[in-house]
């Protein structure tokens, strides 16, 4: 059997559910300056219908050059510079010039969608009287009608006979996206035939193979995690191209009295943890977490609650039950602030190794106590009716492995095989087997690991208060009010996801890693930040990485394609 990758799920759940400390800013008295909407009203006063989502671009000519540059840098070639005359071609405008150069371009949606077949949105553009690009719009089915110098055009010509302001509609699209691409909506319109969604996600249920107990369960989560869905207000994702990089930003905002917004509002303690300079940043993934405990253990405890009032079966509840109090009783296992980092290994059985560093305020005796009470509840869950129907097997154990230098050694164990299931094909779990996890605590932080001497190396390191070369710290700052900060080494990503599909019995992908990690490749980074009921997320992608990875593959590509000759 090979090893699981459920390894990193044992720590990710206490960390997630039993982190708290009693210095958090969740819950306190102050009062949260609420920002203006994240996705502006706009009104269209005569219709019904509602604006509800957008697309809005810089100019056409200037994206279109954006691209151009963001593609020359990739792949450089001289069909790239013919893209705007491309695309001016297929508005009626090859150069590009009865579109206002300096203007941006918004597609505004409506809450019907669609009327008939047609799709239901108004499209604004500046454009000169003559443009020809109004024929092209013509020629494709919109109409199309001048307000103030901006051509607005639409599948549905009744809206232009209909609406009678178009005052709020024309200040919004005249503002200038926040980066080069933005694209907003608002949620509530999706969610309000609440009912007859969850209506449906329980009728797909009744069909899957899952034995009644497991469709019953899995229709309380969804139900619970749509309510919660419905408490989101708005979505926005930008995107910013550069010579450099891609840039893209999600920022989602929670409506106002709702326990979302208080979860998104909570800022966390500023990131003391020195553990990150004990850790190597050679890795394919590095990061840096800092949680408000207290903010994250309440929502936990009011989703887990929530979940709790909708089961039915009373073993079920009494499992939950004894989550939410573990979750109290956990309240000190973590600060909130951690240091993780994955890499490869050459063992095929394990691919894998996961290391991380945090701060505890649990001594090693009573991290032991909630571990094992931990365990018991999960073999508990899987003791029920519902797993064994599955036809999942397993054993886990929670034991002390060893005692180094006074400090104690734990070994959490999980060996699950889902061969035997025939009510669930499940075949992938067959690699969820044979499981260890390692733990250590001691003074004031905690180090879990997927590999022991990996385990003893930390330790060695955070004892000895000496930094080791090229950290996690020297490579990642976390800013004020984010939470989560990343780093990806792509060309290790690939290297991994390659051994994976090797090590699960797929592709063997035999010589195709040969001068993968000889690659220059700058990390592609991330955040993610909460404030003020919203959350906060970015990515940088560097285009230097884009273009090493086509690099290789057009080399790939050359060397199967001469093999073949050869042959």
């Amino acid at each position: 059997m090979k090893k699981s990758y459920l390894s990193i799920l044992f720590p990710a759940f206490l960390l997630i559910f039993s982190c708290g400390k009693n210095n958090s800013s969740a819950n306190n008295e102050t009062e949260i300056e609420v920002l203006p909407p994240l996705i502006p009203e706009i009104e269209v006063s005569g219709i019904e219908s509602k604006p509800v989502g957008y697309a809005k671009t810089i100019s056409i000519s200037k994206l279109l050059q954006k691209i151009v540059t963001v593609a020359q840098v990739v792949k450089p070639g001289p069909e790239i510079a013919m893209l705007p005359a491309l695309a001016g071609m297929a508005l009626g405008d090859p150069a590009l010039v009865s579109i206002d150069p300096d203007t941006p371009v918004t597609i505004v949606l409506l809450d019907d969608i669609t009327i008939g077949a047609q799709p239901n949105f108004i499209l604004a553009v500046k454009l000169k009287p003559e443009s020809p690009v109004k024929k092209q719009a013509e020629n494709v089915g919109m109409k199309t009608m001048e307000v103030d110098g901006w051509t607005l055009a639409t599948m549905n010509p009744k809206l232009f006979e209909d609406v009678k302001d178009w005052s709020s509609f024309l200040a919004f699209v005249k503002e200038d996206p926040t980066d080069d691409i933005e694209i907003g909506g608002r949620l509530k319109f999706l969610f309000k035939d609440l009912e007859k969604m969850k209506a449906s996600a329980l009728g797909g249920l009744s069909i899957t193979p899952f034995p009644a107990e497991v469709q019953s369960h899995l229709g309380n989560l969804i139900s619970v995690s749509l309510d919660e869905l419905a408490t989101v207000e708005a979505v926005k994702f930008d995107v910013s191209l550069s010579v450099e990089e891609i840039m893209t930003r999600t920022t989602i905002s929670a409506q106002k009295d709702t326990e979302l917004f208080s979860l998104f509002s909570a800022q966390p303690e500023p990131f003391t943890l020195d553990a990150s300079q004990y850790i190597k940043s050679d890795g394919f993934m590095d990061m840096l977490v800092n949680l408000d405990p207290e903010s994250w253990v309440h929502y936990t405890e009011y989703f887990v609650g929530r979940i709790e009032k909708g089961l039915t079966h009373p073993k079920s509840k009494e499992s939950a039950s004894k989550l939410i109090s573990l979750i109290r009783e956990g309240s000190k296992l973590y600060d909130g602030q951690a240091v993780t980092s994955y890499s490869t290994s050459d063992d095929i059985e394990n691919p894998i190794q996961v290391v991380q560093l945090g701060g505890t305020q649990m001594s090693s005796e009573e991290w032991e106590k909630l571990s094992t009470e931990s365990i018991s509840l999960i073999k508990e869950i899987f003791a029920s009716d519902m797993i064994k129907n599955s036809g999942l097997k397993y054993e886990i154990n929670f034991v002390e492995d060893s005692i180094l230098d006074n400090n104690k050694i734990f070994r959490y164990d999980m060996i699950m095989d889902a061969n035997e299931s025939d009510n669930i094909d499940l075949p992938n779990l067959t690699s969820y087997s044979n499981t260890s996890v390692f733990f250590v605590v001691d003074n004031g932080f905690y180090i879990s690991a997927t590999s022991k001497p990996e385990l003893l190396e930390l330790l060695g390191a955070a004892k000895s208060g000496i930094p080791v070369k090229n950290n996690i710290g020297e490579q990642i700052k976390l800013e004020k009010g984010e939470i989560l900060k990343w780093r990806i080494n792509i060309v290790r990503y690939a290297e991994w996801v390659m051994k994976i599909v090797e090590s699960t019995g797929g592709v063997n992908f035999g010589g195709a890693l040969d001068g993968l990690l000889e690659l220059d490749t700058p990390a592609v980074t991330g955040s993610a930040k909460l404030g003020q009921g919203r959350l906060s997320t970015e990515v940088s992608i560097p285009l230097q990485s884009i273009k090493a990875g086509v690099d290789y593959i057009e080399s790939l590509k050359s060397k199967v394609e001469k093999n073949a000759i050869s042959e």
